[in-house]
């Protein structure tokens, strides 16, 4: 097909989003759709050239992936062995082991799959990944594996069926995509399932399926309509929104029409498009898109603060000038094949080879634990608090992917004994039920976990990757409000994470909550917030370490704490009825002075950036111990923000025992 100078400059205009959005740019809040503007570009351009081939009796799929290979292998595998010595050289033995999963996974085109069985993009720990963007190239290469093959079966056996067939494969991934994005956010995200219809829909055009814009004037309209279609998208849509599904329409209809509107004619868009400084952007695209993000992941991990203004302004300056000697010394000289010597055999030999080494690069870094021989063993154990979460989380913690029912619910603390405590909240309750379970063994009873990710406690409270959260919390007060065993429950939330902006009705579902436990009898401890960090804890305490650095002093100051949870304070100040609604307040104890501190007692309170470890919690135990100990008779409750917060809160009479852990039931 005829070279289009148009879909390069196209390209420029779905790689620059993305990477400004990566940057952290607020006008760009919706750069990630870039990916999206490049399956529809990839689909029409990888139809076009498949059924022109088909249509000359020239197709060959021997051919086709020897290209892919040529296109997709030299600048991919370049970043992977440099990605791969900086982390070596940067990533700490917990980082570079899960590195080195992932580079097996992205060496097998496999990370899509790989990255949604452990990662929602949109959250701060996917930034630390540096592999985390070759999902998208995976998709992609899956989309290879059985599409020309299906072309080429339909021209054999159904002439003519191409549109018929693409045309139904889309609508089905578009359904897909649409029923998947509420009920399994990121496996509608990563997969090719729900991802396809936007390589499809290139697709259909590429086939003709759409009516001809031949003339001048519908041709100006369309391009001018496509570019404010993907100027909204970059710059209106936010990680927010349900994505892909609906929203992804709106980038993909718009990349559509743009390509439409060059392919019987010029406009003014893809004059535009077309001006060289856009093009070459466009041609480095593939480069820029693979160079970036490594770059920002590794410097995430080397700087213990986050990245200022001019480190993200030199980090894009350094992946364009990465990207443009790659394109010119490793893309354009391996891209097409000096001579017929160089052709068959020899590329899939090499492509085997290169994957072969990737793959035992990144088995050694995983099997190897992360090579920690590299740090010190006081360095190794700080490291090692990542791993310092409830180990039984992966059977009693619930998701969208794994709900567990009331009757279900994990309880800690004495086998067989009553279950009089109960601590309902979202991935924040799983660390605190280990320390309390440890509490209710001392009196003869047990604590209930009912924890499910991101779905903080409430009535009719849903969040945009959680349709079953209400669902979910509607059953857990049902079942709650009717246990006559049960005492005592215990809120929890993350506050910080968005449930408590303007607009949101997450307090004032809580607070209903809470008041209909209250008033079924049973006593409401609210848990009030902790400090968050813009960081990894362990990795920041370690690598603190590694500097020689005083680890006492690493978290935040009290004020700024304050000014971090202030308006969630004083929201929780307000839920009151009487002495059934008790308050504990983990700053009591982490924030005793001016300074709030993530370490003690040689270890790390914390095994991410804002979940308590296991350690973090038992810290806290003597802020609960009064809502569980065999002489309950005084709690913690609040008084405005930044106060002492201590009331009496009577609870039943108990038995006390020599303490029993067991595990959950």
């Amino acid at each position: 097909m005829k070279h289009r100078t148009d879909i390069d400059g196209l390209r420029a205009v779905a790689v620059v989003p993305v990477v400004l959005y990566h940057v952290g740019l607020a006008t760009f809040s919706g750069g990630f759709v870039g990916v999206d503007v490049f399956f529809v570009i990839s689909g029409f351009l990888i139809t076009s050239m498949i059924t022109e081939d088909l249509r000359r009796d020239r197709f060959s799929l021997r051919t086709f992936y020897e290209r892919r290979i040529r296109r997709i292998f030299p600048a991919l595998f370049t970043v992977l062995l440099a990605t791969t010595a900086l982390s070596a050289l940067i990533l700490l033995p917990r980082d570079f082991a899960s590195y080195g999963r992932s580079l097996m996974a992205t060496a097998l085109f496999g990370s899509n799959i790989f990255f949604w069985g452990g990662s929602d993009y949109f959250d701060a720990e996917a930034h630390t990944k540096p592999l985390l963007h070759t999902w998208s190239l995976a998709v992609e290469e899956q989309f290879y594996l059985f599409f020309p093959l299906l072309l080429l079966l339909i021209h054999r056996w159904m002439p003519g069926r191409w549109k018929g067939w693409i045309l139904g494969l889309a609508v089905l991934s578009l359904a897909t995509s649409l029923w998947g994005v509420s009920r399994y956010p990121e496996a509608s995200f990563y997969l090719l399932p729900t991802r396809a219809w936007e390589l499809f829909l290139g697709a259909l055009l590429a086939l003709g399926a759409f009516p001809a814009l031949e003339r001048q004037g519908l041709r100006e309209a369309a391009a001018v309509l496509g570019v404010v279609l993907l100027g909204i998208a970059v710059c209106a849509f936010s990680e927010s929104i349900p994505f892909p599904g609906a929203y992804a329409l709106v980038p993909c209809v718009g990349a559509a029409l743009v390509i439409s509107a060059g392919m019987h004619g010029t406009n003014r868009v893809s004059r535009l498009l077309s001006l060289r400084p856009v093009v070459f952007i466009g041609l480095i695209s593939y480069s820029l898109y693979l160079w970036h993000w490594p770059l920002l992941s590794l410097a995430r991990h080397l700087t213990l603060d986050p990245l200022t203004g001019v480190q993200r302004s030199a980090i894009v300056a350094l992946s364009v000038l990465l990207a443009s000697l790659s394109w010119r010394f490793v893309e354009q000289p391996l891209r097409r094949p000096p001579g017929a010597a160089a052709r068959g055999t020899p590329v899939f030999v090499w492509a085997g080879a290169v994957s072969a080494v990737a793959v035992v690069l990144g088995t050694f870094g995983y099997r190897s634990g992360g090579w920690p021989a590299r740090v010190s063993p006081r360095v190794q154990a700080l490291d090692a608090a990542q791993q310092d979460f409830n180990q039984t989380r992966s059977r009693c913690h619930a998701s969208n992917r794994h709900p567990i029912t009331y009757a279900d619910a994990c309880v800690y603390g004495t086998p067989g004994a009553p279950t009089r405590f109960a601590i309902w909240g979202d991935s924040h309750a799983a660390e605190l039920s280990v320390a309390m379970g440890e509490l209710a063994a001392n009196v003869q009873s047990s604590v209930r976990l009912l924890s499910y990710s991101s779905c903080p406690p409430g009535l009719a409270f849903e969040h945009r990757k959680l349709a079953q959260c209400a669902r979910h919390n509607a059953e857990v007060l049902r079942r709650m409000q009717g246990d006559t065993a049960l005492d005592v429950v215990f809120l929890v939330a993350r506050y910080a994470g968005g449930f408590g902006e303007p607009g949101n009705r997450f307090f004032e579902e809580y607070q209903k909550a809470a008041m209909a436990l209250a008033r079924s009898g049973k006593r409401v401890v609210l848990i009030y917030p902790w400090p968050e960090y813009p960081y990894s804890v362990p990795a920041h305490l370690a690598r603190s370490a590694l500097r020689g650095e005083d680890l006492a002093r690493v978290g935040m100051t009290r004020a700024a704490f304050d000014s971090q949870s202030g308006r969630f304070v004083t929201m929780l100040d307000r839920i009151r009825d009487g002495d059934r609604i008790g308050r504990a307040d983990p700053a009591r104890l982490l924030c005793r002075t001016a300074f709030c501190t993530t370490y003690a007692d040689g270890k790390a309170l914390y095994f991410d950036d804002d979940h308590l470890s296991v350690s973090g919690a038992r810290f806290l135990a003597p802020i609960f111990q009064p809502f569980i100990g065999p002489r309950a008779t005084a709690a913690v409750t609040s008084t405005p923000a930044g106060h002492e917060r201590g009331t009496a809160v009577p609870l039943p009479p108990t038995i006390p025992a020599k303490a029993v852990t067991a595990p959950p039931s």
